[in-house]
Formats: structure tokens, sequence, C-alpha cells
């Protein structure tokens, strides 16, 4: 056909370009969820436990918010309560960033126009930009399956309902993604647009969901029908191991096939390069502030701090006030009591258990902010802007702080956020403010000196490698999330383990608290930043 003229080798291209990213991104989330089925199946070993937790998921309205409807006292609802909304999320966000990046991007650096004068049709580059999107959900949902159902536990049936409703919701937002990068100048607009749309579809979805009706015995809550306008509603509605319904799968595949429509209707009304909405010009002159090396930094990264402070803010706040909303569910269960107290390496209580494992998991994330934010010192001097700078009073060394110390100063505040947020959380949820604030703030801090030796090991990878720093940083993160998710399933060796930062964070307060770790890490974190710079100041500046 001549309007997918050229669009293979367009796939090939982004293929290419997203070789690191992609395997990346499906081992993450294969592991948020295949990786997860084992340590539930362990957290709820009978049916005396799954009836706990889905009784005091059914009433708890902030249960309802940020895990979805129950249906059923089964492994099969836990499974859908504790993993399909977040992972739908990451799912919709990858597939939104996909694309843009293979259209939106390519335009706005100019590269769009070098394309097209290629024999290549109009619309080959939002295609292939389509097919590598679709490509990712599909392979991700088949390795999902493929490892769900593996799991005797579960549903063989409804482990394929599972993954393919991941799989269209992130199909769904790659095809939301096609129709911003045709209203935004830029990157960042589309961006925005689209996870402003996820953001309106997720609200959408918890409040039907909080406003859904209980059943008579507890255990089932049916979804309000606000919850029926948002495609992520569709695709939790899809009730895999319960109902397995097609009329949810329809919605979203309809959906899709619409949305693909109009990105591609709205491409033809266009030109390359041009937008629907055309951006405003900025000011004629820069902040004074842009006239120093730090405040150059802040304008390049302020805009991500922000968007993870909110994030860490809300995820400890809604982390801690889950944690009170489950105590009552295993301190009414002997069973579960049983296994907590027989559980190794903890003091037996369920509160000081779950604040232990969240917040220094949730705080693991932050090594994603560290990532992103490194890749910005990557891309000046990719650019070449860096030499610009270079050019005039600014040393290496202030320019190499300057993103060095607002980074550090990201992660400290992020996690602080995150440790206060949480507090709070639980004391407004639980109506007392006691020892547990102090608790739970702790434990999000001692996150801090392995995020800054993460960060370290990634700065001495970009002295020495350059321009290969993104593709090293990725699989960093991806070795240390698959540590934290395979190492102990699979009994691998302890030397795999202590390569990464994050498995030396000691588990307060579930055991006592061991500074040993925190200062080890943090004079390795200094030792290896200041390696950087000594080889950073020696070596050439590498531009693409």
């Amino acid at each position: 056909m001549t309007s997918l003229k050229g669009t293979w080798r367009l796939v090939r291209l982004a293929l290419r370009r997203d070789r690191i990213v992609l395997p990346i991104t499906i081992l993450l989330l294969v592991a948020m969820t295949a990786g997860s089925a084992p340590s539930l199946i362990a957290a709820y070993p009978d049916q005396e436990a799954k009836l706990a937790y889905v009784s005091s998921s059914a009433p708890s309205t902030i249960g309802r918010v940020f895990q979805g409807t129950v249906s059923g006292a089964n492994l099969g609802t836990i499974m859908m309560a504790e993993l399909f909304i977040f992972t739908a999320i990451i799912m919709a966000i990858a597939s939104i960033f996909l694309v843009s990046r293979h259209t939106r991007y390519n335009e706005e650096t100019g590269a769009g126009e070098l394309i097209g004068s290629g024999v290549v049709s109009r619309s080959a580059p939002l295609s292939a930009a389509l097919m590598v999107a679709i490509g990712m959900n599909i392979v991700l949902s088949l390795i999902i399956f493929g490892a769900l159902s593996q799991v005797k536990e579960l549903n063989t049936t409804g482990s394929a309902y599972f993954a393919l409703s991941l799989g269209l919701v992130g199909i769904f937002f790659a095809s939301v993604s096609a129709i911003t990068s045709q209203l935004s100048d830029y990157r960042r607009g589309s961006n925005g647009l689209a996870i402003a749309s996820l953001i309106g579809f997720f609200v959408l979805r918890a409040l039907g969901d909080s406003l859904g009706k209980i059943s008579a015995d507890g255990l089932t809550v049916t979804a309000n029908w606000l919850t029926w306008l948002s495609p992520i509603g569709w695709g939790y509605q899809v009730l895999p191991y319960n109902g397995n319904r097609n009329l949810p799968i329809l919605l979203l595949i309809a959906s899709t096939v619409l949305c693909l429509t109009a990105a591609f209707y709205v491409l033809s009304k266009r030109d390359i390069g041009s937008s629907i909405f055309a951006s405003r010009q900025g000011p004629a002159r820069a902040k004074p502030s842009l006239l120093s090396a730090r405040g150059l930094a802040i304008r390049l990264q302020s805009t991500g701090f922000i968007g993870w402070s909110i994030g860490f803010i809300i995820f400890g706040g809604v982390m801690a006030v889950m944690a009170n909303d489950f105590r009552e569910v295993f301190e009414g269960s002997d069973v579960l009591q049983e296994f907590i107290a027989s559980s190794p390496g903890n003091n037996g209580d369920f509160l000081d258990i779950m604040i232990s494992t969240m917040f220094p998991l949730i705080a693991a994330m932050l090594a994603g902010y560290v990532v992103t934010a490194m890749a910005k010192m990557q891309d000046e001097e990719s650019s070449g802007r860096i030499e610009s700078l270079l050019g005039t009073a600014l040393s290496r060394s202030k320019w190499f702080m300057s993103h060095v110390s607002l980074t550090s100063a990201g992660v400290i505040v992020n996690l602080a956020l995150m440790g206060l947020a949480g507090g709070l959380g639980y004391a407004f949820a639980s109506s007392t403010l006691d020892s547990r604030f102090n608790d739970i703030l702790i434990s999000a801090l001692v996150s801090i000196p392995a995020m800054l030796l993460f960060m370290a090991v990634i700065l001495l990878a970009y002295s020495a490698l350059s321009i290969s720093v993104k593709a090293f940083a990725w699989i960093f993160y991806g070795y240390c999330v698959l540590i934290s998710s395979f190492a102990g399933i699979f009994k691998w060796p302890q030397w795999t383990v202590n390569f990464s930062p994050f498995t030396h964070t000691p588990g307060y307060p579930s055991s006592s608290f061991d500074s040993k770790p925190l200062i080890v890490m943090s004079l390795l974190a200094v030792t290896l930043t200041l390696l950087a710079l000594f080889i950073f100041k020696r070596r050439d500046i590498a531009v693409k």
C-alpha cells in the first residue's frame, strides 16, 4: 500500500533506537506481575486469609480508589487488586512515551524532515511508531500470560484475560498518544496532554469504584457507572479469574480503532513540523538565574523533579493509609499472624513489616528519577551545548557538580516528602500521632545512601562511557529490579544480590536499625562521585 511505504524500514529504525529501553521495560513489567505472584501465594496461603483480605478491601474507600473493586475471595481477586491498575498505568505511560518519541520528537529535532525526504509516505512515521508500541504490548501480554499460566493456583483462562486486558489498555493509550502528538509542537506538550488524559481516566475509574455497591456478603463490589467511562475501568472490569467478560475488551478495541482513525485524519490536515495547537513564544530575555550553572541545571530538571515529588507524596500517603486499613485484616487472622511470626528477620509486628517492605520498595522507584536526571547531562554533551557553556568562564567541575548536587537534593527531598506524607497519612487514618510517624519517616530516609550510591555508579559510567551512559543506566536499573524481584524466589547466589545498592538498605522498623551499611554506602557514593569527576575533567567531550 502506498500509505505504508517505508513503514517497515522505520519500524526497524525504531527498534534499533529502543534496543535497550524496550527489553528493560518489558523485563520490569514482567517482574512486577509474574514476579509478584509467588509472594501473593505465600502471603495468602489459605481461604481464611483470602476472606480476611477481601472482606477488608470491600468497604475500604482508599482501597477501591487505588486498587479497584473486589469480586470474590480468591487469589485472582487479590492479583487484580494488588497488580492490575499500577501495572496498567506503567504500560500506558511506556506506550505514550514510545509513540511520541518516534513521532513528535523526530519532528521537534528536525529528524522528521530528514525522514520525510526519503521514500516514505506521510503516515509512515506514525504507523511505524504505533506498530512498535502495539508490538511491545503484545509481547508483554504473551510473556505475562506464559508466566502466570505456570502458576497452578491461578486459572489459565483467567491469566489469559488478565494479560489481554493489560495489553489492550497499553495499546489504547498508544493511540491516545498518536492523537496528542498531532496537537502539540513539542514532545513535552504531547506527553503532557496524554498523561493528563490518563489521569482523567484514572480519576473517573477511582470515583466509580469508590461509589460502588457492596454485596450482602461483603465479598463483592459492583462498580458505579462512572467506572464504565474509563478505559482503565474497562480493563479492570474484564474481571479476570472471576467474570472473564468480553464486553470491556470490545470497548477497548473499538475505542482504540476510533482514536487511531482520528490520529491519522488529523495528521493528514497539518504540515510536518507543525501542530494543531501552536505553542506560544517564550520570553525575549532569559531569567538572570540562567547565567549560573546551578540555575541552568534547575531549569533542565525542575519539571521532572516536580512530577516525581507529586507522585511520591501521593504514594507515601496512600501506602500509609492502606497499611492502617489492612492492619485489622492481619490482626484478625490467626493464620497470617502465625505466618508473620515465623518469618525470619522481623519482630513479628505486621505494621512494622508493612512499613519496612513498602516504603523502601517505593523509594527504589526513585532510581528512575536519577536515571532521567543523569540523562540530561548526556543530552547536554551529545547535543554540543556543553561546548558552548565550557567556552565561557564555567569550569567542568562546576557544571558537573551542579547536576550532581541538584539530583542529590532531589533524591533527599523526594524521600523526605514520601516519609512525611506517609507519616501524616497514617496519623490521619489511625487518628493518632505516635511513634509510627517517626518509623515511616525513617523507613523512607534510610534509602538515601543506596540511592546516592546508585547515582554515583551511573556518574562513573557517564565519565567513562560518555554517550553510552543511558544504556548503562537503564540496564543497571533493570538489574537492580530483577535482583529484588527474583533473587529470593530462585535462590540466586549472594554475590549477585550484593551488586544492587538497594539490597543493603536496613529493613527498619521490622528489624533493628543498623547504621553500618548506611555509612559504607555513603562513603562509597562520595568516593565514586569524586572519581567520576576526576575522570570527567580529563577526558574529551564527546559529540554525536
